[in-house]
């Protein structure tokens, strides 16, 4: 969040990985919309993350 405030983007970040046993996917499965800092959208939910790629 510190490097998007800095760079004056706006909204929430999050980083895309996985934690020992803990997929990326699973660990925001609450998540919705994901955009590039362009704003254009890539996916909505964090399955779809990973096909849109």
């Amino acid at each position: 969040m510190a490097r998007a405030s800095e760079a004056q983007l706006p909204g929430t970040f999050v980083a895309w990985l996985s934690l020992g046993a803990t997929d990326a996917r699973d660990r925001l499965a609450g998540a919705r919309g994901f955009e590039r800092i362009d704003g254009l959208a890539i996916a909505d939910q964090p399955g779809e993350v990973v096909t849109a790629l």
